[in-house]
This record gives structure tokens, sequence and C-alpha cells, in this order.
């Protein structure tokens, strides 16, 4: 399992076909000043890996376009031609964001223009 702290990436435990990474939203608060940040987690299923992130932004609904804009590709691979490019395009053409039933705080999160992808996000207690 690997997390991003201080801009290094840190092994914590080798896990099969798993890959995690952990990065605070950076820069958002000048964005939105003067609004309280929630942290969100994303955990993101993509081609046999997983991956966590996070970042903070003022609901869920727009916490998704923060993470796809501060999404560290390198861990993962192979990643699918223009990956970032299809994420940012899915949320533009048809974002649709849905509660899980049962679940406080849990939603998953369509990404129609990237193959064999699951994003699920959660606002997390800081």
């Amino acid at each position: 399992m690997l997390v991003q702290q201080a801009g290094q990436w840190v092994q914590l435990s080798r896990l099969a076909k798993s890959e995690t990474h952990g990065r605070k939203g950076k820069g958002n608060e000048s964005i939105m000043s003067g609004t309280e940040l929630s942290l969100f987690t994303f955990f993101m299923e993509y081609r046999g890996g997983t991956y966590i992130s996070q970042v903070k932004a003022r609901d869920y609904s727009a916490s998704p376009r923060i993470w796809v804009e501060e999404l560290d590709t390198s861990p993962i691979s192979p990643l699918e031609k223009d990956f970032k490019k299809k994420l940012r395009k899915s949320l533009d053409d048809f974002e649709l964001i849905v509660p899980i039933e049962g679940i406080v705080n849990t939603w998953a999160c369509s990404f129609v223009h990237v193959k064999g992808i699951t994003v699920h996000l959660t606002k997390t207690s800081q």
C-alpha cells in the first residue's frame, strides 16, 4: 500500500494488485475562501488496482471536479490514453453522483467515458 506523505511515496504494506495514494486538497482553501471545506475520501478501482485519495471541497457535489484535477496518476499502470481528459469529459457530459442507500455521507460517482472504473466517495471526519 502506498501513501503520499510530504510529496514522497511511502510503502505501508504490500497488497496484491492494490495501491493506495493519498493527497490533501492543496490550494482549495484559496479557491473557496470564506467557505467551510470538508474532507472527502475517494476510492477508485481501476484495472485491478485500488487507489485512495483525499480532497477538500465545499460539498460532495463539488468534490469530483477537484479530485479529477488533483489526482496523481503516476502510480496507476497501465493507464488508459487520455485518462484525465476522459474523467473531465465524463463530468462535463454526464455528471452523476448517487448516494449509497443506507450508508451516511457516501456516494458512487459515474465516469462514463472511462472503461472499467468504479469510484466511490465519502465525507470524512477530520
